[in-house]
């Protein structure tokens, strides 16, 4: 996974969910910037930054288990940027990864 075009060195969040929601961040500062997975509880956020380049790059393994065939996760990237609005957060567009065989 991927994220470009973000300021270089910043910090940020990687997260990750079951679920899909739609949460305009604008009346929290963020104008244009929408939260488009649900990770609590369910899911990950994790924090990373991003490098000289304004990029993040992860490389995440699929574990080989049956039980995640089918299964949809939304992933999105936050970075933190004083700058950029109120809030002082971009995000990234949505991701949905379907799993299959």
């Amino acid at each position: 996974l991927e994220l470009s075009g973000a300021p270089a060195f910043k910090g940020g969040l990687f997260m990750a969910g079951v679920n899909s929601i739609d949460l305009d961040l604008s009346l929290l500062g963020a104008g244009g910037c929408s939260l488009l997975q649900d990770a609590l509880p369910d899911g990950v956020v994790l924090p990373t930054s991003t490098d000289g380049t304004g990029t993040i790059s992860w490389a995440i393994p699929i574990p080989n288990d049956p039980l995640l065939l089918g299964v949809t996760v939304y992933q999105q990237w936050a970075v933190f940027d004083a700058t950029a609005n109120p809030l002082g957060v971009t995000t990234s567009e949505g991701l949905a990864i379907w799993i299959q065989p």
